[in-house]
Order: structure tokens, then sequence, then C-alpha cells
């Protein structure tokens, strides 16, 4: 049933599998799981009022990825804050702008940027233009967020999402012309510059469950307290496996090969 030295960790892949789907059942039949607050998050009105204050835009990217690649999660999450900044920025009457390099996402953006400025009661504050498609290419989308950032020097900055190379050009764009920067990635790589470049994070995972936390739908709380409840328990068994394994027990040897 399983290839040898497989099976142990087929069981543990699905009881890691079965324990996200138990918390997704309870969320959504209403033991809703509370998460907890991100300053990154609750210093996003700051960064608006701010622009507000100093009559200047606000500059917003989810990085160089879509959703049609493995990249799509922290895409997924990316978006789902882009609501919440378009909506804030709509109550306060602030113009942004939100560069993209995937055509696929421009009609995914746009009705989120309705909705956003509807839910702010403010729908003459949607304007196509928001959405700059810059062609798919990287370094399209690098020189077209780093042109508005030095021509336009918003007030505030956003990055958050899936983002590669273009994290060290945006960011560094945005810190040369002051702006308030908040950005956050789950790619451990870039960490380093988000920390340096940028006034509040998320660090890794938090994009996702501050994207959850935004989005308050049962699934998706859900599926962050599985991950959790996963996390723990994976935990558990390396801890107990390396304890096992130290020991040499032939028992435990025996089912390392199964």
């Amino acid at each position: 049933m399983f290839l040898p030295g497989r099976g142990l960790t087929s069981i543990m892949l699905l009881i890691l599998i079965a324990l996200v789907f138990f918390a997704i059942r309870k969320a959504s039949q209403g033991k809703v799981p509370k998460i907890r607050s991100f300053p990154a998050i609750e210093a996003i009105p700051e960064a608006i009022g701010r622009a507000a204050e100093m009559g200047k835009p606000i500059h917003m990217s989810s990085g160089f990825a879509g959703l049609h690649d493995a990249s799509a999660p922290m895409t997924i999450a990316g978006l789902a804050i882009l609501s919440h900044v378009a909506e804030e920025a709509a109550r306060r009457g602030v113009p942004m702008r939100y560069t993209v390099a995937l055509s696929h996402l421009v009609p995914v953006v746009e009705e989120l940027m309705k909705s956003a400025c509807a839910r702010a009661g403010r729908p003459e504050m949607y304007n196509p233009d928001t959405i700059y498609y810059v062609g798919e290419t990287q370094n399209a989308f690098m020189a077209a967020a780093m042109g508005f950032i030095y021509r336009e020097r918003p007030a505030a900055s956003f990055l958050f999402g899936a983002t590669f190379y273009e994290t060290v050009t945006v960011l560094g764009s945005a810190a040369v012309v002051g702006a308030f920067q908040i950005a956050g990635t789950p790619r451990v790589f870039y960490q380093p510059y988000l920390i340096t470049t940028c006034d509040y994070t998320l660090l890794l995972d938090e994009l996702y469950a501050a994207a959850a936390a935004l989005t308050k739908k049962p699934q998706d709380l859900g599926s962050i307290a599985g991950l959790d409840y996963s996390k723990f328990l994976s935990l558990i068994f390396i801890a107990l496996g390396t304890i096992l394994s130290t020991a040499g027990l032939a028992w435990w040897n025996a089912l390392l090969r199964w």
C-alpha cells in the first residue's frame, strides 16, 4: 500500500490533514477560533490617515505572483488585505495605486476595489486607473512601481503577498522617499528586507492569520486553527522521534523503515 519508508510519513500526513478539516468544521458550526491582533494591521488606518493629512496617494502591491501556482495562497492573503486597505482609503478619500503584473489578477482586483469603495460608502472613489497593469514581466513590474513611487512620493506603501526580488526595489524606493511602510510575506529569504525598511511587518505565516482575521470567514479562521494544531502535533512528533531514535529502539527503527 505504501512505498518502503513512506508508511509512517503517510499516516502522519493524513492525521495533519484531518486536524485541518476538523478545525474548519468546528468553525463552520459556530466555534470560531480567536486570532490575536497584529500591530501591522492595526497601523493601516494610521498610515492612510497620514496620507490624508499630507494630501498624498498610497501605493500597494501583492508582488509578482498570481493565482495559478504554488504562491496562490500568499497572493490570496495579500488580496484580502488589499480589500481592507482600499476600504480604508476610500473612507478617507485617499487615492491609491495598485501595481499588478499578471493580467488574470486585474478583474479580481477590480471587483475587490469596487466592493471596498461600496462598503466605505464612497462608490465614487473607485477609479479603474487605480489598478495599473504593467505586463507579464518582473522587470516591468519593478520599473512601474519604482517610477510611481519616485514621481508621486506616496505617503504610505503596502506590500503583502508572494514577493520576490521586487521586495528589495519597492521597499527600498519607498524608504528613500520617506513613505510609511507596512509589508508581509511568508517567504523566509526576504524577512530581513521587511524588517529593515518597514515600520510594521507581518512575519512569515502571520500573513495568512491576518488575512483570515480581516475576512472573518469561519472557513479561513478554521484553517488557521487547524494549521496551528498541525504545527503543535508536528513538534511533538519531532521531539518524540528524536528521543526514540536516540534510544535506538528496534521497534521504532522498524517503524521508520515501514
